[in-house]
């Protein structure tokens, strides 16, 4: 509130959000053998997310009343006048359309394949002021196709093998990205000290849909940070290298010991830069 006499209006600022999702998805199973499994599924999920700014002033009726125990709701308290400010950022809309299809089959009882074809459409917006500074990224639609054939292998009495490579095409910046995986695992059910089981597995991840937080986002910022979601595009396409290890042991049906360890390298990590729009003076 502004000014001390029952006379001079009051000062509002709000900031609304609204966020509103649907999914679809529609799968398919088949067996056509015992030995060969088939996944196939369609689906769709779109977000919307809407941001406003407004400022307004007046001597609403129940601050008249009982200016310690007012409630006033925001259409009371913008019953005067009301502005809508400059919010920089508006919305953001995520559309993700994805078609796959997964085999399974069952080489013998010490090698299983498994491999899949999948196809991506996604297209995002950044919905802004004209005199806003935009991201590069703010409307993209991109087309991805990918594929991946993996192989489970178990070799000796105690050893167990996995490793796989997937192969994503992205349009945008008309490169294939590849991301291999590789897992090792032990399991002794009788060893002296009971059942133990130990595991280590790494692989390449790429991330072709990235979160940004966003701050400062208008004139009456009353929420510090929210998120926009956006693709690639022609951006570079980040990437983490992954390492994980596991070991389990049960010396007795009644105890259980886990102890794992992880490890995430990003070599390059994309931000929220506010650096356009602190150069917008010239």
């Amino acid at each position: 509130p502004g000014g001390g006499s029952e006379n001079e209006p009051f000062l509002f600022s709000t900031e609304s959000y609204s966020w509103d999702t649907q999914m679809v998805n529609l799968g398919w199973s088949s067996l056509p053998t015992v030995r060969l499994s088939l996944d196939s599924k369609i689906s769709y999920s779109g977000s919307r997310f809407h941001h406003r700014s407004n400022l307004g002033y007046g001597i609403p009726r129940q601050f008249e009343s009982n200016l310690d125990a007012a409630v006033v709701s925001e259409s009371d308290a913008f019953q005067f006048e009301q502005v809508e400010l400059s919010a920089g950022i508006l919305g953001n809309e995520i559309d993700h359309w994805i078609m796959k299809s997964d085999l399974r089959y069952s080489v013998s009882k010490a090698l299983n394949l498994s491999g899949g074809i999948q196809l991506d459409g996604i297209q995002t917006t950044l919905d802004t002021q004209p005199d806003s500074e935009v991201p590069e990224f703010s409307d993209v639609s991109s087309l991805m196709a990918a594929g991946y054939l993996s192989g489970s292998f178990r070799f000796g009495q105690y050893w167990h093998l996995k490793a796989g490579s997937r192969l994503t095409f992205e349009d945008g910046s008309g490169q294939v990205y590849p991301e291999p995986r590789l897992s090792v695992q032990v399991d002794r059910p009788n060893s002296r000290f009971g059942y133990w089981s130990a595991k280590i597995s790494g692989g390449l991840y790429r991330q072709f849909i990235n979160e940004y937080r966003v701050s400062n986002s208008g004139a009456a910022s009353v929420v510090p940070t929210f998120s926009i979601w956006s693709h690639a595009g022609t951006l570079p396409v980040p990437k983490a290298y992954h390492l994980t290890g596991s070991w389990i042991a049960q010396p007795s049906e009644n105890s259980t010991v886990r102890v794992e360890g992880y490890l995430k390298w990003q070599p390059v990590t994309s931000v929220t830069s506010y650096r356009g729009s602190s150069d917008t003076s010239g």
